[in-house]
């Protein structure tokens, strides 16, 4: 059924209400962070949270990423008028901050909050591996004598492009943005808000899209998909080769099994120069990868020696 231009234009009061009367959503901020704008704003570290918020929006909005940008009402106006009230969303966003347990440092990210109530999205659903499969992963790092660390992709749901026939969305600005330093209504008096372009976490295919991106990652580089567990890809090398991209020579005989869950990846090896080929194309695509070493493999044995199960320390 074809939109009448009454329907089109309450649609766009509704978002006009929307940004007048919704309250901002509830933070999801960890440990030792302030959970609102009001803790925020007494909190003595105050200054380096509302830094870390701008360097989150700053790389996103920047050119690596281009996945926001900050735009009038009227675009929203025109994109509705455009494309029709069923093909834009308006809803909430929140930047959630968290101090690492380790290093103290303060971390802020931009996030999306397209919850069920604001619309279904199509095609949102991506495989994640199983217990089991990362057991499996486990008992062949054991049995190979592999290595074994985690590889972070770094803002994983920032790579990866949004379908251009999905639905347009637009973000309320969060709570803080005035406290960051940014102007937060045009010179009409009107609010402004978030246009996502590109990826964004809290968005509902956020995680397929990602899914998609580092399985096409992980084909390009050579690796092959499990034809039982989606998420687990192999690499092995029988002769000698020179990458393309790095120019380095690999001798043969080598090998390596990646599983991937959700944006997180354990990557086990066996020779001299593979880990550095994967550790290569990770930098190249996501940017230097937080990196953690596997801990411990333990094992559990029955009394005749068999194995009865296989776990993995992180």
């Amino acid at each position: 059924m074809l939109e009448t231009q009454e329907v089109v234009e309450a649609y766009i009061a509704l978002g006009n209400d929307f940004l007048a009367s919704s309250p901002a959503p509830a933070s999801v901020s960890g440990p030792g962070a302030p959970a609102n704008l009001k803790e925020l704003m007494r909190h003595p570290r105050k200054d380096e949270f509302l830094a870390a918020a701008r360097e989150e929006v700053t790389s996103l909005a920047g050119g690596k990423f281009n996945t926001i940008k900050v735009v009038p009402m009227a675009a929203f106006d025109k994109r509705v008028r455009d494309r029709g009230a069923s093909n834009v969303k308006i809803i909430p966003s929140v930047i959630p901050l968290t101090v690492k347990p380790i290093s103290g440092r303060v971390k802020a990210r931009f996030c999306a909050c397209e919850m069920r109530k604001f619309g279904a999205s199509a095609d949102t659903k991506s495989p994640a591996a199983q217990l089991c499969s990362v057991r499996w992963h486990g008992c062949l790092t054991l049995l190979f004598k592999m290595k074994s660390k985690q590889l972070d992709a770094t803002r994983a749901y920032c790579h990866g492009k949004r379908d251009p026939s999905s639905p347009s969305i637009f973000l309320r600005l969060p709570s803080m943005w005035s406290a960051m330093g940014y102007p937060t209504k045009d010179c009409d008096g009107r609010p402004y808000l978030i246009e996502v372009i590109g990826n964004l976490y809290g968005t509902q295919q956020a995680g397929r899209i990602f899914w998609q991106f580092m399985r096409a990652f992980l084909l390009d580089i050579g690796f092959v998909q499990s034809d039982v567990e989606p998420c687990l890809f192999y690499l092995f090398w029988d002769k000698a080769f020179t990458c393309s991209w790095s120019g380095s020579t690999h001798a043969g005989k080598q090998q390596a099994i990646v599983v991937v869950f959700v944006d997180d990846s354990r990557l086990s090896w066996r020779g001299p120069t593979i880990e550095a080929y994967v550790d290569f194309h990770m930098e190249r695509v996501f940017g230097t990868p937080s990196v953690q070493s596997l801990r411990s493999v333990y094992v559990a044995q029955r009394s005749n020696g068999t194995i009865l199960c296989i776990g993995v320390a992180l």
